[in-house]
């Protein structure tokens, strides 16, 4: 099978069967038949998903329960960790932003300090046309 679009909406399938020489015409019809009714599956799910692509909100269907359990697991497990996300922002009463860098308290040191330093170790004095200092030092290698 390959499939070909002809247009940002459509594709044409085409589809070439092999069989052995040996094969019943019992056994390639009940083939046939099954892969027939893959693809009509298949071809239904992806109107589906063209459907959902060419709308402006994405809905999801049923996963099935004996194939998709790591795709189930994995929804459920996203799906608990952004409740307790939110139950946290309650919680505190302010968006939360786990992965954001912030000054902690209790500690003499700003982030302003820590990303000069950064930029004084990474980039040369010379390059950037400045001279990055810390507190009084300058660096230079």
């Amino acid at each position: 099978m390959s499939i070909v679009p002809t247009s940002a909406g459509t594709s044409l399938m085409r589809y070439e069967v092999y069989r052995h020489k040996n094969t019943s015409p019992e056994k390639l019809k009940e083939d046939l038949d099954f892969y027939g009714q893959v693809e009509s599956e298949d071809k239904w799910l992806a109107n589906g998903a063209q459907s959902n692509l060419n709308s402006d909100t994405y809905t999801i269907g049923p996963f099935h329960p004996g194939v998709e359990k790591g795709v189930t697991y994995l929804v459920k497990l996203v799906k608990n960790l952004l409740h307790e996300h939110v139950d946290e922002e309650k919680k505190r009463g302010n968006e939360w932003w786990p992965a954001r860098r912030s000054n902690p308290k209790g500690i003499g040191e700003t982030v302003e300090e820590d990303e000069l330093f950064c930029k004084g170790v990474c980039s040369s004095a010379k390059a950037n046309g400045t001279e990055a200092t810390v507190g009084e030092s300058a660096l230079a290698w």
